[in-house]
């Protein structure tokens, strides 16, 4: 992994929602918010088997063709429907040089929706999986804050 990214939920009370960030070469980090900040970024093995997701998966889902032409785009683009104007949330990935993209839980219905392609559903879903298992890590849970997965929206 050459670049940093942040995975946070985008929307109605975001400001208040956990954050996790990939750093170069294979870092980790969850971020709980607050004043102060707390964090914790356990040493995660970069490929393991029988896991729920490692950083294998990740470095092979950036690699994908549906998120490298997400993240080639000069605006990151939506997936699903974007109900972000009206208290909706969005899951939101961002490398550090602004590019990434923006997606809902809800499904296209309306004209012009983009459906989210299967690479970047995949990479979502695997980011989740990886900050679940983070967060109930020793050094994660021995923050003693609640904690909940980065990126999660609440509809």
């Amino acid at each position: 992994m050459q670049a940093s990214y942040t995975i946070s939920t985008d929307g109605f009370f975001a400001g208040d929602r956990d954050r996790a960030f990939l750093e170069p070469p294979q870092v980790f980090r969850h971020r709980a918010p607050g004043t102060p900040v707390v964090a914790c970024a356990p040493q995660i093995p970069p490929c393991m088997l029988g896991g729920p997701v490692s950083m294998c998966d990740i470095g092979q889902d950036l690699l994908d063709d549906d998120v490298t032409g997400a993240l080639a785009q000069a605006r990151p683009p939506f997936f699903n429907e974007d109900l972000r104007g009206i208290d909706g949330e969005a899951f939101s990935f961002m490398r550090a040089d602004g590019h990434g993209f923006e997606m809902s839980n809800r499904p296209c219905e309306s004209k012009g929706c983009r459906p989210v392609p299967p690479g970047i559903q995949r990479l979502v879903n695997d980011l989740m999986l990886l900050d679940k298992a983070v967060i109930q890590t020793p050094e994660c849970q021995a923050l003693n804050v609640p904690l909940s997965v980065a990126g999660a929206t609440r509809f």
